[in-house]
């Protein structure tokens, strides 16, 4: 798929937001970027290799790299020139991109707070930069300020981004004045990207002004006709259409859209104006509009990019949004069906969200479609139903005027009275219609609507109500009033019957039409409208006419709707052909039921009559001349298929099969609704089914509608709600049991178990007794009594009970009681009768794990705890009791803890994934044993995060007293001493631990810490020693004092007396030796430290390099340096101390080198900056000097020194360090005149009398220095010589006096005294490096060669290294120069020397921590510690060796 320039790669949506890195490819949401981006990656990497190489060089992927600060190179001697390589202007630019570079990297690894103080910094440079440079340095600022708010915007400062991006705006505008093309497009492209970023902040106002600067200026750069212009109309009306500014949008897509359809009307960009506008035409709700620009832009994308396309997907979708505006569903529907074919077509992801969204759209609108063509067909039923009534109404009327002229007074009240009941029916339907709607109604019971049912009795019609049917519709009106219209409920103020009436029954009570009458008067004020209300009344007589139809009642039972809307009344009857049951008579009901009184024909029928024509209803079925829904028009059918499902029921009961059985039962009661049976026997299935909620409720049905049923209704009801937990509706249960059957014996002991369990004790013993009463001859109230009595702790009476319930049982389950007696026997400390009873128990049943529970229990209380883990262990394997498992699994945890045989508690407690136990008892347990087990095995994370697990559970006691000993234990294995001390003083274990962790506390308290680890030297460990060199030593370097060291050495040496093998101590013993300068001695202890220790360390070879280094066998220590770095890489000393060996063997490029490596991880630009001023590399140390972001004054030295050396005296930052240096500012005058030939001003200068105290540069040598060379160059060689045999006598450096005495020979030389003048040189030929020089000079004395000032050299120039050349001396072949420099600089002492950084980080860590471990025993010999634990101990499993 084709890329469009702000359009989403993913969707086609237009868009400002894009790729950030390559900024060529956008995105409407970062998910479609996430979707697109393995299409992306390639081209985008390609993109930013071209763009940003530079970038890419400089900024490494790899997070964690450190930004390269400086990069040493070694370059060539420095020149005797006074010109710098770079101006400034290049050495801000230069130092400008790093920083901008080093934000960038930063920015890229959400660094965002180092980045801003790199940003700033940059910032800082392009201002200066500014102030020399033109505008190009301006948009560089500009620049770094909007990658600042870049980073502010990340950091979520939005305010102070926004404060900045304004000041930035202000500073742009003025920028937009020019009116060169070059400035136009870079002016505009930072407008838009501050546009981008005010939209980040919030501040929509400034980012609107932002857009519109950047429209003028790109009007202004290309044209208005042009289609970059275009491009920036559709940009800013996009941004408009975001937030919702309809009429502006709609003016820049439509300026937009002209530009572009000028250039070609056929491109994919007109076709997005097209869209956008459609869609602000619709947020508009005009709808014409947007279906038309809608239209054209699908059409326009479909003729360019294709039928099924993405982008033609975005327009169906949104027209298929807008016909759903409108309520045109089925031209939503064909739409929205459209795009979700092309998107499955071409997404390929059937749960991408664009799917989902119109999946759902699509299912939605297919409802509203269905419910539309329902609708339309039931209107369409209703005119059908009415029109083909009319004819018959007005039939029925003109009848009617027949029979009231031909009637009798008598027919006239029988019809008055008829007219009457049926207009108090109609009124009861109305008010119930009027406040329910029509499918509240269907759905619930559409028996609710037949008012009246008419019979012929001897040429009389007569209103007889179904008293049967009018009772069951009164309990639904009942909840359907009282649930839905609480209101009219309180009106009517009915009352549910309690019992249903008859059919004979219904003439001699009020039935429910004449308690509703009774109250119709207090629901006369919410009735329909007089219109609605004289649309009923006429209703009526339709009513009457159709009824006395004879036809109807024979053949046809009507169902009256009325609907009630707030005009008109609408009347539906919609007739059903029935085959009519007979009525049968109470003689008649038991010929058809095996069952007394269970089932009430009139009601099944209506019922059954309901669920068929809800059944149909539901699957859209009209109804006609169906038949009836029984399978026989005769009661014998109906009773036989329910007689025959209800033994299909009993037969799969029987076999188990209780899903089949249901199936029958639930058919029985479709059939019989009041099948009281069948619901006993559901409710059982129910049961066994574990569905307690659906057992109660079929239960309650059968205990309200007949309560003597059965008392297995109650006792299985109430096991339901034990069953659920609900222990008082289950006693209530029982209650209502024993008042229908007083004598039930089971009742009352399932009533007494379950006051048991609530521990109602007077109850429960109260039930028990009353049970023993009905029956004294069963076991069961005894047993149960005497539970009762034990947990009320009266043994004695609860053991006569057991006895008693003994005599009267003679099953097997007698023996329990024996076990029950051996338990109260136990609680009264009278271990010896209960153990000869439990063994009685066992001789009867050896395999009972309460038993073996319970002898374990009695042998350990005895002393043979030994003996009682084996029958603790008999109960485990039988394992037929969940809480006597659960129970002797405890107790042999609590015999192992006590043992503090941990590895086997934790090997016994893996079995509990085997066993039937309460998990949740002997969680506690097996976390701690797991706890222990890591700890032991040193695996601290592991154990920590187990002992958490076991703070979340409730500890048991025999945990609770050891718990802080392990807990502290680990603490200090974490190195979390504080936490370790406070939990060794809860429970005051552990004392040398607590003494250990005191000292290291207070370890920076020389005195505390040092009497603390004193105290625990009384415990014959080694760790109280090594803690105490540690101490020493680092005091010994803070005082200066060898004492200190001393002592130090002497702990260490009866540390040894314990480990002669512990490369710790060794490792200490030799920087004890090297703080005593005995190297020979701290060389032999680091090679024992290497040989004893279990693994190559780094530190070891660092201290043996340095070692090395310290007695000058340099080559050997670059090799152990190197050895340091093979073991670590990021080793970061080591670099610097190979660096400076390195330099010390004149390897320069490997000195720099390591210094680069080290640079990367520690910013000592100090060390990097005297590398290279040793090597006369002056420029580049003043460069890498300035690096360092904290000056010190050394640093401001260095700089200073470098400065002066390349003769950069003007400089502002030399000025300020000489400034109150007079000496220096005065020799630096008379320097710099000498060097333009003022030799009597550079006397003058020289003459003035200053403090040579206050020189950094200069001493007072080198003013007699200057001195002699101006008295030479102005010829008086006498003085000359003074001024040189003064600064002789002054010195002490061999240099100044080898250069001094040179000039003496050279005044000698032009005084013509060549006798001095070479008996001098002889001297200086002895002792001079540069012989050839001093040779030739030598040859020129034997000639008497003299010389002459002049102002150009000839022939052969003779002069000393690093001369400065002055006023040339010539002759005929040869050219001479006196000495003359500035002083010599002094090298910067690189040497490798001790790392006294190695004493300050000794620390408490330094060493490994040795508590004493909490599960180790005691012996005779004292405690056997972590180091020296047997193995012994840690073999009594298999397996269960520690870790290493």
């Amino acid at each position: 798929m084709q890329n469009k320039q702000n359009s989403c790669a993913v969707c086609s949506l237009k868009t400002t937001f894009g790729c950030s890195q390559c900024k060529s490819v956008f995105y409407c949401s970062v998910e479609h970027q996430r979707q697109h981006w393995t299409i992306h990656q390639s081209s985008c990497q390609s993109l930013k290799n071209q763009d940003n190489k530079q970038i890419d060089d400089t900024i490494s992927k790899s997070p964690a790299s450190k930004p390269q600060k400086f990069e040493i190179q070694q370059t060539a001697q420095p020149k005797s020139d006074k010109k710098l390589i770079m101006n400034e202007r290049d050495i801000l630019i230069e130092d400008h991109d790093r920083y901008r570079q080093i934000s960038i990297r930063l920015l890229s690894q959400k660094d965002y707070q180092d980045a801003i103080q790199q940003i700033k910094k940059t910032i800082e440079f392009a201002s200066k930069l500014e102030l020399i440079g033109g505008k190009e340095d301006t948009y560089e600022k500009i620049a770094d300020q909007m990658l600042l708010v870049r980073a502010q915007i990340k950091l979520l400062d939005l305010e102070t981004a926004r404060k900045t991006l304004i000041q930035i705006f202000e500073q742009v505008k003025l920028l937009t004045q020019t009116s060169l093309k070059n400035d136009q497009v870079k002016v505009s492209n930072i407008l838009k990207v501050m546009a981008q970023l005010f939209y980040e902040t919030g501040d929509q106002r400034q980012c609107e002004l932002a857009y519109v600067e950047y429209t003028l200026m790109i009007e202004k750069c290309y044209g208005e006709d042009s289609n970059s212009t275009g491009n920036a109309y559709f940009l800013v009306g996009t941004f408009y259409l975001q937030h919702k500014h309809y009429t502006q949008a709609l003016a820049c897509f439509k300026r937009a859209l002209n530009i572009r359809s000028n250039i070609n009307p056929n491109l994919e960009s007109v076709s997005d104006c097209w869209y956008n506008m459609g869609v602000i035409y619709k947020q508009q709700n005009k709808k014409d509009q947007a279906i038309d620009f809608l239209e054209k832009a699908l059409k326009l994308r479909r003729q360019i990019i294709g039928q099924n396309s993405l982008q033609a997907a975005v327009c169906l979708e949104t027209l298929g949004k807008l016909h759903i505006q409108y309520n045109e569903y089925q031209n939503a529907y064909s739409r929205l069906q459209e795009c979700f074919n092309i998107r499955k077509q071409l997404l390929k992801n059937p749960q991408h969200q664009d799917i989902e969204r119109v999946s759902k759209l699509i299912q939605i609108l297919y409802q509203k479609l269905q419910d539309q063509n329902y609708n339309k067909q039931n209107s369409t039923l209703q005119a059908t139903i009415l029109e083909n009534n009319f004819n018959r109404v007005l039939e029925m009327e003109e009848s009617e005027k027949q029979e009231k002229s031909n009637s009798s007074p008598s027919r006239k009240r029988s019809q008055l009275k008829t007219d009457q009941k049926l207009s108090q029916l109609l009124n009861i339907s109305s008010n119930l219609l009027e406040s329910f709607s029509i499918d509240q109604l269907i759905q619930l019971k559409l028996l609710q609507q037949e008012l009246v049912k008419y019979k012929n009795r001897q040429e009389q019609q007569q209103i007889i109500i179904d008293s049967q049917f009018m009772n069951t519709l009164s309990s639904i009106q009942y909840n359907l009033l009282r649930e839905q219209n609480p209101q009219v409920f309180q009106l009517l103020q009915i009352n549910k019957p309690d019992e249903q009436q008859s059919e004979y029954e219904s003439e001699s009570k009020p039935s429910i039409d004449q308690k509703m009458y009774a109250s119709n008067q207090a629901f006369i004020k919410d009735c329909p409208t007089p219109r609605k209300l004289s649309e009923i009344i006429k209703l009526k007589f339709i009513i009457i006419k159709l009824m006395q139809k004879k036809e109807v009642i024979q053949e046809r039972r009507p169902l009256l709707f009325i609907q009630l809307n707030n005009d008109y009344c609408q009347l539906q009857i919609i007739y059903i052909t029935m085959s009519l049951q007979p009525r049968l008579s109470p003689k008649n009901y038991k010929k058809y039921s095996i069952f007394n009184d269970s089932i009430n024909i009139r009601t099944s029928r209506n019922t059954s009559f309901d669920y068929e024509f809800q059944k149909r209803r539901n699957s859209n079925i009209r109804f006609k001349n169906s038949g009836s829904v029984l399978r026989g028009s005769k009661a014998s059918d109906f009773m036989g298929n329910l007689i025959a499902h209800f033994q299909y029921g009993q037969n799969a009961f029987r076999e188990k099969n209780l899903i089949e059985a249901i199936k029958y039962y639930n058919e029985c009661i479709l059939i019989d609704s009041l099948h009281i049976p069948s619901r006993y026997m559901l409710g059982v299935c129910h049961f066994s089914q574990n569905q307690y909620e659906k057992c109660i409720k079929e239960l309650k049905f059968v205990k309200e509608q007949q309560p003597n049923y059965n008392k297995n209704v109650y006792i299985i009801l109430a096991l339901g709600y034990k069953k659920l937990m609900q222990l008082d509706w289950s006693i209530r249960t029982l209650d209502e049991c024993l008042q229908f059957y007083p004598q039930c014996y089971d009742a009352l002991i399932f009533k007494g178990k379950l006051e048991l369990k609530l521990r109602r004790f007077q109850d429960c013993e109260s039930t028990f007794k009353s049970a023993i009463k009905i029956n004294s001859k069963r076991s069961t109230g005894y047993h149960y009594l005497g539970d009762c009595q034990r947990l009320q702790n009266n043994l004695d009476q609860a053991i006569k009970n057991y006895q008693i319930a003994l005599q009267f049982d003679t099953s097997d389950k007698s023996k329990l009681n024996i076990l029950k007696m051996s338990i109260c026997l136990y609680e009264m400390a009278n271990y010896n009768q209960a153990l000869q009873m439990i063994d009685q128990y066992l001789s009867q049943d050896e395999q009972s794990s309460e038993a073996n529970k319970l002898k374990g229990q009695i042998l350990y209380k005895l002393g043979e705890k030994q003996e009682s883990q084996l029958y603790y262990e008999q109960a485990i394997q039988n394992n037929n009791s969940r809480n006597a498992v659960s129970k002797a699994m405890i107790e042999i945890s609590k015999f192992k803890i006590e043992s503090k045989d941990f590895y086997s508690l934790y090997h016994t407690l893996l079995r509990v994934e085997f066993l039937d136990v309460d998990k949740q008892q002997l969680q506690p347990y097996i976390q701690f044993s797991e706890a222990v087990v890591c700890l032991m095995k040193k695996n601290y994370i592991q154990a920590d995060e187990a002992f958490k697990n076991l703070q979340q559970l409730d500890i048991p006691i025999v945990i609770q007293e050891i718990y802080h000993s392990y807990i502290g234990y680990l603490n200090m294995m974490l190195n979390n001493f504080e936490q370790a001390l406070k939990d060794f003083r809860k429970n005051k274990s552990l004392p040398y631990n607590q003494i250990i962790c005191e000292g290291i506390i207070n370890f920076n308290s020389f005195e505390i810490a040092y009497s603390k680890f004193d105290q625990a030297l009384s415990y014959n460990q080694i760790d109280p020693n090594m803690y105490k060199a540690i101490l020493l030593i680092k005091e010994g370097l803070k005082q200066e004092n060898s004492d200190y060291v001393n002592n130090s050495l002497q702990c260490l040496i009866r540390a040894q007396q314990y480990n002669q093998n512990n490369s710790q101590l060794m490792y200490l013993k030799s920087l004890a030796y090297m703080l005593m300068d005995n190297v020979e001695d701290a060389y032999k202890e680091i090679l024992t430290t290497i040989e004893k220790a279990d693994e190559n360390l780094a530190d070891h070879y660092y201290l043996k390099g340095l070692i090395l280094a310290l007695n000058g066998d340099i080559l050997n220590a670059v090799q152990d340096f190197s050895v340091c770095l093979g073991i670590d890489d990021q080793y970061q000393k080591a670099y610097l101390q190979r660096s400076k060996c390195y330099s010390y063997l004149g390897e320069m490029q490997s000195a720099f080198d390591d210094m680069n490596s080290y640079i990367q991880f520690v910013d000592d630009f100090l060390s990097a900056g005297n590398l290279l001023y040793n090597s006369k590399m002056y420029e580049e140390a003043y460069k890498t000097y300035k690096q360092e972001p904290n000056l010190t004054i050394e640093h401001k030295q260095q700089i200073s020194i470098c400065l002066f050396q390349l003769e950069q005296f003007d400089g502002e930052e030399f000025k300020e360090f000489i400034r109150d240096k007079p000496f220096d500012q005065n020799m630096i005058l008379a320097y710099q005149q000498i060097l333009k030939y003022e030799y009597d001003s550079a006397i003058l200068t020289l003459q003035k009398k200053v403090d040579s105290q206050s020189s950094f540069f200069f001493n007072k040598q080198y003013l007699h220095q200057y001195k002699g060379i101006c008295y030479l160059y102005l010829q008086k060689y006498q003085e000359a010589i003074q001024e040189f045999e003064r600064c002789i006598q002054q010195t002490k450096s061999d240099t100044l006096i080898y250069i001094t005495n040179y000039n003496i020979m050279f005044c000698w030389m032009m005084l013509k005294k060549f006798k001095y003048s070479h008996t001098q040189l002889e001297q200086l030929i002895k002792i001079s490096e540069q012989k050839h020089v001093l040779l030739t000079i030598r040859n020129l004395l034997i000639d008497q060669t003299e010389f002459t000032l002049s102002d150009n050299p000839q022939g052969i120039e003779i002069m000393l290294a690093d001369t400065i050349k002055l006023q040339p001396f010539i002759s005929t072949q040869y050219t001479i120069y006196p000495y003359f420099s500035l002083p010599i600089a002094k090298p910067k002492d690189i040497t490798p020397q001790f790392d006294f950084k190695i004493i300050e980080s000794l620390n408490p860590q330094s060493i490994e921590c040795r508590p004493e471990a909490p599960w180790i025993r005691r012996n005779e010999n004292g405690v056997l510690f972590t180091d020296n634990l047997q193995q012994c101990e840690l073999s009594q499993t298999e397996n269960s060796s520690p870790e290493n």
